[in-house]
């Protein structure tokens, strides 16, 4: 693995792991202080606010043999992006984050594109801040008992059980509860009758907020300073909205009189001369 500034090779890596490089891998910009002096130096709070901009991004496949740039001609353009606008279809803005001795917290504010350029920068520490988030599952697929109750269970909560018991008040299936959460990462579930049982994420699903863990929970990132904040309405246990209801098409034969029509199962929307009228409830 090679690095170049200007065009000039800076930096060289060919230990043995690099073969092991062999699955797809991200380009990551970033900007942080850390607690490594032995890598980084001292840290300094004092440069603090500071930003870094970049121009572009370029990224080139490698195709060896069959490229026309980069080393021996090994690698082939395959896209490039000019920051006049950020591209959510492309990158992932992180919100949060960090690993043992990173000293910021990352924040989504502080990643912004002007004049060509991607800025981002690292600003004095943030107040903590609190949303009201609304929890909300549907829970029409389990066969609930009129004392039954769904709970939300969470890292908010420490996993208490029936701490936070929801409500379904208009009886449509779909159980809420509205908590006020400080700024940051937080996992949740759902339980039935405290911990009877489970409605969480499945493992490793889309929805799955930490997918190499053993837990199957839902999160939720909570920007500072952000407004109220809705969850997704999940099905029971799964990544998805419940199926609707199955729809029963009738048929009914109307007479030229009407009088048929409040004999059947199904709504007659349309009275026409007699026919077989098919109809949706």
């Amino acid at each position: 693995m090679r690095w170049f500034v200007d065009g000039e090779l800076v930096y060289t890596q060919d230990e043995s792991y690099v073969n092991d490089l062999i699955h797809p891998m991200r380009i990551v910009m970033n900007l942080w202080g850390v607690d490594a002096p032995g890598w980084a130096g001292s840290w300094n709070p004092g440069v603090i606010p500071a930003e870094s901009h970049y121009d572009y991004v370029r990224y080139y496949a490698y195709t060896p043999g069959a490229g026309d740039s980069g080393t021996n001609d090994n690698f082939t353009f395959v896209w490039t992006d000019e920051f006049h606008t950020l591209s959510t279809a492309r990158w992932e803005v992180a919100e949060f984050g960090g690993f043992g001795g990173n000293l910021c917290t990352f924040v989504s504010n502080n990643v912004a594109t002007s004049e060509g350029l991607l800025r981002l920068a690292m600003t004095d520490p943030l107040p903590n801040t609190t949303s009201t988030v609304r929890f909300r599952v549907d829970a029409s697929t389990l066969e609930l008992s009129p004392g039954d109750v769904i709970y939300l269970n969470g890292t908010f909560n420490s996993w208490c059980g029936n701490c936070n018991p929801m409500s379904d008040a208009d009886g449509d299936g779909v159980w809420e509860l509205s908590k006020v959460l400080e700024a940051g990462k937080h996992e949740f579930l759902f339980t039935k009758n405290t911990w009877e049982e489970m409605g969480g994420a499945p493992l490793g699903s889309s929805c799955d907020f930490a997918p190499c863990d053993m837990y199957g929970n839902y999160g939720i990132a909570v920007p500072h300073g952000s407004g109220d904040i809705d969850t997704p309405v999940y099905c029971w246990g799964s990544c998805d909205s419940c199926a609707p209801a199955v729809v029963n098409a009738c048929s009914v034969l109307v007479s030229q009189n009407f009088d048929v029509a409040s004999k059947h199962q199904c709504d007659v929307t349309t009275l026409i001369d007699p026919i077989i009228v098919t109809t949706h409830r």
